[in-house]
């Protein structure tokens, strides 16, 4: 039986963004390689305001191509703000050019309840992410459903 090796990075930084203007990203970019793994997870966070005082972290909603040009506050420069599809597309694509393997997973449930049961984000969030990962080929792990099932 031979060995098996590789790198397994998981990126659970909850802003899709930020993991970007943070230059988070290209340092991983920088190391991943040919038969590595990337876990995402993305979202939790990228509801917020665009270009609030406080934290300028948020997203356009949805998974089409849409894009606005902002003020950032918190860094002082203009930045171009993309939907969360946009940005999980990039982290795919760009993971698939290094021959590393792209795992998208969903966001697991907020601490929502109605009538004894956990609210699922099945018409945001969660499907964004399984939609942007049956677009570009990635696997996908349905976080949302399992936990909020369990």
């Amino acid at each position: 039986m031979g060995v098996w090796a590789c790198s397994i990075i998981a990126a659970n930084f909850f802003r899709s963004r930020g993991f970007i203007t943070e230059g988070r990203w290209d340092k991983i970019l920088q190391t991943l390689k040919k038969g590595d793994y990337v876990i995402m997870q993305f979202g939790h966070n990228d509801a917020s305001p665009l270009d609030d005082t406080a934290r300028a972290r948020g997203v356009i909603r949805g998974i089409g191509e849409d894009s606005t040009e902002i003020w950032n506050p918190i860094r002082k420069i203009k930045e171009v703000v993309h939907t969360y599809g946009w940005y999980m597309r990039k982290y795919v694509k760009e993971t698939k050019s290094k021959g590393a393997t792209a795992i998208i997973c969903s966001l697991v449930p907020r601490n929502n309840w109605k009538d004894g049961k956990v609210n699922r984000s099945a018409d945001s969030w969660a499907l964004w992410a399984k939609q942007v990962a049956e677009q570009e080929g990635a696997l996908f792990i349905g976080l949302n459903e399992f936990v909020a099932a369990k």
